[in-house]
């Protein structure tokens, strides 16, 4: 019940007249979805959006994407509440919650999170509310030597031990526009598509 409160309030926050006081989105779309190494959209093209409201280190989102696991699901859409505190320039932490939710009569899934960040590594563990055998880690650390693009390594483990890691490109196109390139390790092992995402993001 007290997630579901929670996601209500996110829900109540974005959609008030106080967001657009600290309010950014975006849309996009990308040759494939993948979540967690996982294609979520069957290797097609996926169409997304978000906005994102932030307000003294508390920010709520809403993102929406399309799927297709083979039934007749056809979008995701997901909220995301939390906190930030800064402690230095280059060392924060935080935490918050998520929920994913799908159309089609599929269950909402929730997770909570807890991150840190110091300078250009961002680590996140997220824990399922009804499944604690799902928890998930995410390391992300940047390359801010590499220029002048964006580079980023990211290593991603279940509590299962199944893993993934990932390379992050991407490249600010101007006017609003985001270039990203995804190549997961899977790429050595198949073909290009099955581990390979590029992304345009239409930032506002």
């Amino acid at each position: 019940m007290f997630m579901k409160t929670f996601t209500a309030f996110i829900a109540a926050i974005l959609f008030s007249p106080l967001m657009y006081a600290n309010v950014e989105g975006s849309v996009g779309v990308s040759s494939d979805y993948f979540w967690r190494g996982t294609s979520q959209n069957a290797g097609n093209t996926a169409l997304s959006a978000g906005l994102d409201f932030e307000k003294s280190g508390f920010y709520a989102s809403v993102w929406a994407s399309e799927v297709d696991f083979g039934d007749t699901a056809e979008w995701e859409y997901d909220l995301i509440g939390g906190y930030d505190l800064k402690l230095t320039d280059d060392f924060s932490i935080g935490g918050g919650v998520i929920q994913y939710n799908y159309d089609k009569g599929y269950d909402d899934v929730e997770e909570l999170f807890v991150n840190t960040v110091y300078r250009n590594t961002n680590i996140t563990y997220y824990v399922d509310t009804d499944n604690s055998d799902n928890a998930y880690l995410d390391v992300r650390q940047g390359l801010s030597f590499v220029k002048p693009v964006d580079v980023s390594i990211e290593y991603g483990s279940f509590k299962d031990g199944d893993s993934h890691v990932a390379l992050h490109i991407g490249k600010q196109l101007g006017h609003g526009v985001y270039a990203n390139l995804m190549v997961m390790d899977g790429v050595r092992h198949g073909k290009a598509s099955d581990s390979v995402a590029l992304s345009l993001i239409y930032n506002f």
